[in-house]
């Protein structure tokens, strides 16, 4: 399980446990360029996986809390062929997931753009059955896409000292802007599983 063609993964750490440490880290940008023939024989064994995802903000201010970090752009470039055979196992799947913010006043981070460029082959032969859950995670999809922005923050409604006011909501990241040019064959076996799944979504 989990045998991965090639995995490429940037992750911004996340902010300490006080105050004063600031925003998280920045997840960096992914790129990867596949030239050679790719097999996977597992659950969960992805053709290409590549993920770039942002730190977490300090989440434990009753104030203002430090923001997350931007997540990265994603670039992924197939030129050959790609074969997986379980279930689970996408051919091409790219992720871009900003930070989450602090508990106020703060906002979430924005995803990083997701480029999928494929002129090879891509075959899954997935499970002829539908999992329990039939998400989209869950199947074998030819490629799949998804970027989320980080989530804002809550409004505090503790009255203390020191904190004199309730604090005020932060806005979502925004989603990825999703981009994929395919001039090759995508062929998916699976029950329910997609040719192509691109979803973005607002923190």
């Amino acid at each position: 399980a989990n045998a991965i063609g090639i995995s490429a993964q940037s992750t911004g750490g996340n902010a300490g446990l006080n105050a004063y440490t600031g925003g998280g880290g920045l997840g960096g940008t992914v790129t990867v360029t596949n030239s050679g023939a790719i097999s996977t024989n597992g659950t969960s064994a992805y053709g290409i996986f590549a993920s770039s995802v942002g730190g977490n903000g300090y989440l434990n201010s009753q104030d203002n809390g430090a923001p997350g970090a931007m997540s990265g752009n994603i670039s992924v470039t197939n030129n050959s062929s790609i074969n997986t055979l379980l279930a689970g196992s996408s051919g091409i799947f790219a992720s871009s997931i900003g930070g989450t913010t602090g508990n106020s006043s703060s906002i979430g981070a924005d995803a990083g753009a997701i480029t999928i460029n494929n002129v090879g082959s891509i075959t899954t032969s997935g499970s002829t059955t539908l999992p329990i859950a039939p998400i989209p995670f869950t199947l074998s999809n030819g490629i799949m896409a998804l970027g989320v922005g980080g989530a804002g923050s809550d409004g505090e409604n503790v009255n203390t000292v020191g904190s004199p006011s309730g604090g005020n909501a932060g806005a979502g990241g925004v989603g990825s802007a999703i981009s994929v040019n395919t001039s090759g064959s995508i062929i998916t076996q699976g029950a329910g599983s997609y040719g192509i799944y691109l979803q973005s979504l607002g923190g």
